[in-house]
């Protein structure tokens, strides 16, 4: 059985996980009450070797890779940005584009043995993002290479020289592109209009948002972009062009759209122009108030002994239509979730050893005998073993070691990393597993524990009045794990920056 789900309901679910993060702001005259949002925060772990050495395994939903993964947990931080992604396709001269087309959806593939030959949008190096309309062919039929990058920041759709037509979307502007553009992906949004929950006026947007925001605003519902040729047929007048009546069911549109079809020697139609007549100089005619009812035929009188075009109009049935929500044009699929982590962050994140996990966490709380949310910018998922250090040498502590208390080797810990705090503390930061247990260290009267490096060596715990083993920032058992992404050892240092983008493609 073939099914799928639709990008509508991809698109309901995106918006619900969007809403979760920013929360739900209140519609008074709707009756729609504010919802709190959630706190997500990416995590990194893992410091122990995966079981093939220098081969990540693929990890899978199951309940017990979850465990795992929060096992192995180190530390967490905010997310601190949410955005709509699409995957980035950057304009390149000498390329083909595809034009946008209502079939196309998120799932469409791109390349020569795929859904379409060329993308349908492009970012350029000004960071503009453009829609391709219409494509380049030759009186001939043959498709041309795009040579002339699109420019143009208006409204309007505009053809370049090489017969390629384009509609400006969006800039993607300095703090999109900081937190979101990747060389594998753009940012895309909706600016909401002045009047509506979230919107602010022009004057206070960015140069970049207030230039969309007039995009928006300028969008027309229900024009035909284009005329797909499901079959070109054979026989009508050859190297010609011949008017295309389009048509809807339920009245007529507020204003018509015009096209007229071209053909090749052969009389076969290779391609359809939104313009009145056959004249590059001519304005496109997209016509506004088409539907799903809408299709699309050749003038009887023109047609000659021509037979077998299959002709279909490509109506903009989003709602403002192309270009009031990009999110919709480009068929976003999926939210990008950032954080950036800089050096140790307080002491919280390990810089000694590596890590082999990523993970986006919903509503995770604190580790203590009265749990509550956690609320910190950062937290560390890893206990803490206070211990004497004046009978080790750290230098022998070895990472990923076992460390046990002498007369309960149940009781064990995995060691992430060691901090001296004075001469006569210290602290083991460790994480317990399915392996080690979760047996408590809880002795408090002095007991000696061993740890790998120093197994001649016992280590004396100073008497605290309670636990050795204390309780970390996070909780690592708690919240929702959403996703989990299993990597080759990564190292880290104090002096470095690292912006992780967590991508949640449906």
């Amino acid at each position: 059985m073939a099914a799928t789900i639709t990008d509508t309901l991809k698109k309901e679910l995106l918006d619900d996980l969007y809403s979760s993060y920013t929360g739900k702001l209140k519609d008074s005259d709707a009756g729609i009450p504010a919802v709190a949002p959630d706190a997500y925060y990416i995590g990194i772990g893992k410091a122990e070797q995966w079981s093939t050495a220098g081969v990540a395994p693929v990890p899978t939903p199951s309940t017990n890779d979850v465990i795992q993964f929060q096992s192995s947990l180190q530390s967490v931080k905010k997310v601190a940005d949410v955005s709509y992604v699409i995957p980035r396709v950057n304009w390149s001269a000498g390329s083909i584009y595809t034009p946008w087309d209502n079939t196309n959806s998120s799932d469409t593939t791109i390349g020569s043995l795929n859904d379409i030959l060329g993308a349908y949008y492009v970012i350029t190096d000004q960071n503009n993002v453009y829609i391709c309309v219409q494509q380049g062919i030759s009186n001939t039929g043959v498709v041309a290479n795009s040579l002339n990058k699109p420019t143009n920041i208006t409204p309007a759709v505009f053809e370049t020289g090489d017969g390629y037509a384009w509609k400006f979307m969006y800039n993607v502007g300095v703090y999109n592109a900081q937190r979101y553009l990747t060389s594998n992906y753009i940012p895309v949004e909706r600016i909401p209009d002045s009047d509506q929950i979230g919107g602010k006026p022009t004057a206070v947007l960015s140069a970049s948002r207030a230039e969309q925001q007039v995009i928006q605003q300028a969008a027309i519902p229900g024009q035909v972009i284009g005329i797909g040729i499901d079959s070109g047929g054979i026989g009508y007048p050859k190297n010609s062009t011949i008017r295309v009546f389009i048509k809807v069911q339920e009245n007529n549109p507020a204003s018509v759209a015009y096209a007229y079809a071209r053909t090749d020697k052969n009389g076969k139609v290779f391609q359809c122009i939104m313009k009145s007549k056959y004249d590059i100089l001519e304005e496109y005619a997209f016509g506004a108030g088409y539907n799903k009812t809408a299709w699309a035929y050749l003038g009887a009188d023109s047609v000659g002994a021509g037979t077998g075009v299959a002709l279909r109009p490509i109506v903009d049935l989003n709602p403002g239509g192309m270009g009031a929500d990009p999110r919709n044009d480009l068929n976003s699929s999926a939210l990008m979730y950032t954080a950036r982590l800089v050096g140790n962050e307080y002491q919280t994140f390990n810089v000694q050893n590596d890590f082999r996990q990523i993970g986006l966490i919903e509503n995770p709380t604190k580790d203590s005998d009265a749990p509550a949310p956690l609320t910190a910018v950062v937290a560390a998922a890893m206990k803490k073993l206070y211990i004497n250090p004046t009978s080790v040498d750290q230098t022998t502590i070895a990472f990923d070691a076992i460390v046990y208390e002498m007369n309960h080797p149940d009781k064990q810990a995995i060691v992430d990393y060691y901090e001296p705090v004075s001469d006569t503390e210290a602290i083991i930061h460790c994480h317990q597993t399915i392996d080690t247990g979760w047996e408590e260290f809880t002795d408090t009267t002095g007991t000696q524990i061993k740890i790998g490096g120093n197994t001649g060596t016992s280590i004396e715990s100073p008497v605290f009045g309670e636990p050795m083993l204390r309780y970390a920032g996070m909780d690592n058992f708690s919240g929702k794990i959403l996703y989990i992404d299993n990597r080759v050892p990564i190292e880290r240092d104090v002096n470095q920056t690292e912006d992780i983008k967590i991508i949640i493609d449906l």
